[in-house]
């Protein structure tokens, strides 16, 4: 390729002289279509600060005040097939035949060949003798065990008795009632053959094991993944009246019920031995130590003042006042 010669005396392709801009004269043109949208004032929008709050309209004061009341406390009951048939009346027929179950198992540690209801623990009337102590104590540690049990079927009772809404709900806390009342019979019964402390042990643990059919059938219920909310939760609503009501019947029925069994195990099983009245001391503190817990009225605490702050937040809002 061959370059053409460059002619140095020509005037450059590009000018770069500097350019001069005029201003173009606009004009408005109004659409009429167009509608300007004015910004309301802002007495209308600011919310009216009193004691760093805001006081509500009065149409939402009205609608506020006439909305009633409504006081209701959810109970939670035990982990029982008898919670299941109280929940739902559905679960009638599982609760019958637990019973029965329940009852058969108790009918025949009762009516055994041999069975008496006071037995003897080798008591002679020296109070420092180790065999006894240790025969004793371990009798007291059954009596723990069974203990634990009739307490939670009787305050299971109690619960399903003050937020019964049926007579489904009636016939099953009369159902766990009755158990709770035989169960501590049966075991001064059960343990009246043994000779040491082994015995007494297995034979109160084997009690134990299968009158606990209640639970195991609720687990059963629970492993089929086809039960509903409420029978998962099992909570029942209750007056706040009447829970007031139920919680001083239980902290009076209850720890008259475990002195009562006391005295029969007592009287029936330990020989009137003197050192069981410190038994029954460690068991009242191990069972009265949750009614004097505060950290029920400290939690109620915490809660008001929560819905407190939140109550004070939402009146702080801004409020749209569309009626002037």
């Amino acid at each position: 390729m061959y370059s053409q010669p460059q002619n140095w005396n020509a005037q450059p392709r590009v000018n770069y002289a500097p350019v001069n801009y005029q201003r173009v004269p606009t004009q408005e043109i109004e659409d009429p279509g167009y509608i300007e949208i004015q910004k309301l004032p802002e007495a209308l929008t600011a919310p009216n600060y009193i004691n760093q709050a805001s006081k509500p309209a009065t149409a939402v004061e009205e609608v506020t005040e006439s909305v009633p009341e409504v006081n209701v406390s959810y109970i939670k009951l035990r982990k029982s097939i008898y919670s299941c048939g109280a929940v739902k009346c559905i679960y009638m027929g599982s609760v019958i035949a637990t019973f029965i179950v329940q009852i058969f198992i108790l009918f025949v540690n009762v009516t055994e060949e041999n069975l008496t209801f006071i037995s003897s623990i080798g008591y002679t009337g020296d109070d420092y003798e180790y065999d006894v102590l240790k025969r004793s104590l371990g009798r007291f540690i059954c009596f723990l065990l069974i203990l634990l049990k009739c307490q939670e079927d009787l305050q299971n009772a109690i619960d399903i008795m003050f937020t019964s809404n049926g007579l489904h709900c009636i016939l099953c806390a009369f159902l766990q009632l009755i158990i709770a009342l035989i169960l501590p019979v049966a075991f001064v019964m059960t343990i009246s053959l043994s000779t040491n402390v082994l015995q007494d042990i297995t034979k109160t643990g084997l009690l134990k094991i299968f009158i606990d059919m209640d639970s195991n059938v609720y687990n059963l219920v629970l492993i089929s993944n086809e039960s509903s909310d409420e029978v998962q939760d099992l909570k029942m609503q209750c007056d706040s009246k009447w829970d007031k009501t139920r919680k001083w019947f239980i902290s009076i029925v209850v720890p008259l019920y475990m002195i009562a069994f006391f005295f029969v195990v007592w009287y029936a099983s330990l020989e009137q031995y003197p050192f069981a009245f410190a038994f029954i001391v460690s068991t009242l503190a191990i069972y009265a130590t949750p009614y004097f817990d505060q950290k029920k009225g400290y939690t109620r605490r915490i809660s008001n003042l929560i819905e407190d702050h939140v109550d004070s937040a939402k009146r702080a809002l801004p409020l749209p006042q569309v009626f002037q």
